[in-house]
């Protein structure tokens, strides 16, 4: 990684291909995303003034893996523990445990393969939720566990994690979304949530 900054919703579908964009707020999945279809976005609705992280990367390759590595079930864990339940913050992301050495040699190539299998899966099947006027865009990994897991497992790798650490993981991560839909279904809210 090269830098993290903010850069405000409505300029996500002009990011060039070296940006990784961090939602500021998670939910059952950490909001990360390459710059999306321009149509998305439409210019007659008003826009989250959220500002997004923006994380520049030295080569598309590098964006795709980072990408990967924020897209897993370890990062997803990793907030959790390290993280307020809620926001998603530039600290977090700078102190993701998993720097240039992720990026580098067969397993930063291994990343990038999965992060470009992963965006390509993702990215049609926009999340695109309304709440209080203001229109917000995000993509779930949720329910790609294939690809996650072998993120999962090359990220393990690179930290001396055991395979059963990955287990763990998963199985964390489909606790808390299951935990989190059956809140949702049971608050009996019209409201659309961005799960």
């Amino acid at each position: 990684m090269q830098g993290i900054g903010r850069r405000p919703l409505a300029t996500a579908p002009s990011a060039d291909e070296l940006t990784v964009l961090v939602g500021p707020t998670a939910y059952n999945f950490l909001n990360v995303f390459l710059r999306p279809p321009r149509a998305l976005l439409q210019k007659n609705v008003t826009l989250s003034e959220h500002p997004l992280h923006a994380i520049t990367c030295a080569s598309r390759k590098d964006a795709l893996a980072v990408f990967a590595a924020l897209s897993s079930h370890l990062a997803y864990w990793w907030w959790h523990a390290h993280g307020d339940g809620f926001h998603v913050s530039g600290r977090f992301l700078s102190e993701f445990p998993f720097g240039l050495d992720a990026l580098n040699g067969p397993r930063g190539e291994a990343l990038s393969r999965c992060g470009e299998e992963l965006w390509s899966t993702i990215r049609t099947s926009p999340i695109i939720s309304l709440n209080r006027g203001r229109t917000s865009l995000a993509f779930t990994p949720n329910g790609h566990d294939g690809i996650r897991r072998k993120i999962d497992q090359i990220l393990a790798d690179l930290a001396g994690l055991q395979t059963t650490f990955v287990d763990e993981l998963q199985q964390f991560t489909a606790h808390t979304v299951a935990a989190t839909l059956r809140v949702h279904a049971n608050s009996g809210t019209d409201e659309q949530e961005e799960i």
